[in-house]
């Protein structure tokens, strides 16, 4: 799964727990919890990039609320904030809608 497909599902997620956002995380481990850091889009302007890419992509122009960089105990973690679909419209990416099955990401068409 890319990151694009997972701001898709996130996004929809998002729209059905009847949140604001999502969040979707790099550097921490997924079922620890533990900070392990991330090399991931290792330049602000290769984060910025992606953020165009996301727009471009999605059926709204949606993108993220926010890209966060962060150091903690000297290790980068990367905070993606992304938007709830709008009312009954999902977010698709690329003309496919994205959501998760537990871990799983599942697309519909």
């Amino acid at each position: 799964m890319t990151t694009q497909e997972l701001i898709s599902a996130r996004s929809n997620e998002a729209n059905l727990g009847q949140e604001e956002f999502a969040w979707l995380l790099f550097g921490i481990h997924d079922k620890t919890h533990a900070v392990l850091g991330s090399s991931y889009k290792p330049t602000r302007p290769s984060l910025d990039a992606l953020k165009r890419e996301i727009a471009e992509g999605t059926n709204c122009g949606i993108t993220f609320t926010e890209i966060h960089e962060i150091m903690y105990q000297g290790k980068r973690v990367i905070m993606f904030q992304i938007p709830a679909a709008l009312k009954g419209i999902p977010t698709s990416y690329k003309g496919h809608y994205y959501g998760r099955d537990g871990k799983s990401l599942s697309k519909a068409y």
